[in-house]
């Protein structure tokens, strides 16, 4: 099992890629894995609580595949300690590093997190589910569409905080970001938007992105995805 790691030539199907941040010198990486949302559940989890949760599903996937710790950091481009570190829910991990773990589990990151799926499609702004995927950034999906071809989520971003060191994609044929309060940063590929309130970016969905907010205020906006890939 390997993870393709040049940022040029043929790559699969399913490969998304992620890369280093524009102002990082170091070469860009690939990544193959497809991310699906997770299911909301009845309750948020706390971070220490999906932490554990997190890792126990690592670890229980890795023993199904029958990997050590040393095989799976390899294929996913950390470090044994990491993966250690990970499966004992002391850490959690940037959306990119995720992806790479998921991808070498042959799963989607949905997976680690999923529960039943809802069986409405009138979500409540009360019966919300956050998912926190990186410090100070946190994710709701609001879309319950039964045929996975829209997702819509909103994401709250604290000032300074990120979507992670290295860029990143979905596997959606399109993703369009509005930005509904404060300023946020988007990353696609090598170039670098501002998005300030009121202001609203179309992209393909193969397209690594990440992004950053530089203000010192949070920042909230809505993502659409189609089909549905988070």
């Amino acid at each position: 099992m390997s993870v393709e790691t040049a940022c040029q030539g043929d790559v699969f199907a399913v490969v998304i890629s992620s890369c280093k941040l524009p102002d990082v010198s170091e070469e860009p990486t690939r990544r193959v894995v497809r991310i699906r949302r997770p299911a909301p559940e009845a309750a948020p989890e706390s971070l220490p609580e999906l932490r554990r949760t997190l890792g126990g599903r690592v670890r229980a996937r890795r023993e199904q595949l029958q990997l050590s710790t040393r095989a799976l950091a390899s294929a996913a481009g950390v470090s044994p300690g990491f993966v250690s570190q990970l499966e004992n829910g002391h850490v959690m991990p940037s959306v990119g590093t995720l992806v790479a773990i998921a991808a070498a589990l042959e799963i989607h990151v949905g997976d680690l997190f999923a529960t039943a799926p809802a069986a409405h499609g009138v979500l409540r702004r009360e019966d919300r589910v956050a998912f926190e995927a990186n410090p100070g950034v946190s994710d709701q999906v609001v879309s319950l569409d039964p045929t996975d071809r829209l997702e819509v989520v909103v994401g709250t971003i604290a000032a300074g905080a990120s979507s992670g060191d290295e860029l990143y994609a979905h596997g959606a044929d399109t993703e369009f970001v509005l930005v509904q309060r404060g300023t946020l940063d988007i990353f696609l590929g090598d170039e670098t938007v501002t998005l300030r309130e009121g202001d609203a970016v179309t992209f393909p969905g193969d397209t690594p992105h990440g992004y950053v907010n530089r203000s010192d205020e949070p920042a909230v906006v809505v993502w659409v995805m189609t089909p549905a890939a988070y």
